[in-house]
């Protein structure tokens, strides 16, 4: 077998665990703050994107300026996921207050280069930098407790750069030209 074979296989196991690790997270269910797009997944990644930014303000539990203040790797299944401790610094919807830090869960792992093991457009987040973020609360899970998502399908996340916000990957960047009208008529 040739190397590009062994390659071809391994990203066809790798596309194989993250369906499968989408059809079990989105039989979980989210049940009391179901989103506005009618979804019950608890990955937000399997999520449908929202097409309107106030669609995606009332679908969040959580609406925050952050930065990552740390961050830890955790293994479900031998998929991982990235725990991102966001430290906040405004807070325009939700029950939290500046300097609180809550547990954003992104599907994938860091690598010793910075770099992010993700499956298609997922983000990366990064220390150094300022987010705006969409969130919602998972329901209290007995094995993995309870902590944020992005909000439909990570259409609720935009890097901070300046006075403007910018988009993470190339499906949510017409939503998030809407961010800053939204936000500030909140």
């Amino acid at each position: 077998m040739r190397y590009d074979d062994l390659k071809r296989i391994k990203t066809l196991i790798i596309v194989a665990a993250l369906v499968m690790t989408a059809v079990i997270l989105a039989a979980c269910g989210r049940s009391s703050s179901e989103q506005a797009t009618g979804s019950s997944s608890s990955a937000s990644w399997a999520v449908p994107p929202y097409s309107d930014v106030a669609a995606l303000g009332e679908g969040s539990d959580l609406i925050v300026i952050a930065k990552e203040s740390d961050h830890s790797i955790e293994y479900r299944h031998e998929l991982a996921f990235t725990h991102s401790y966001m430290k906040i610094s405004k807070v325009y919807k939700g029950d939290a207050e500046c300097g609180d830090v809550v547990d954003v869960l992104l599907t994938g792992d860091t690598h010793e280069e910075g770099y992010a093991s993700r499956a298609g457009e997922l983000p990366y987040i990064l220390e150094d930098r300022e987010y705006v973020l969409f969130l919602f609360k998972t329901p209290e899970d007995e094995e993995y407790g309870q902590y944020y998502l992005i909000s439909g399908g990570y259409s609720g996340i935009a890097e901070i750069s300046g006075d403007r916000f910018v988009s993470l990957s190339d499906s949510n960047k017409e939503l998030v030209k809407g961010f800053k009208d939204y936000l500030n008529s909140l």
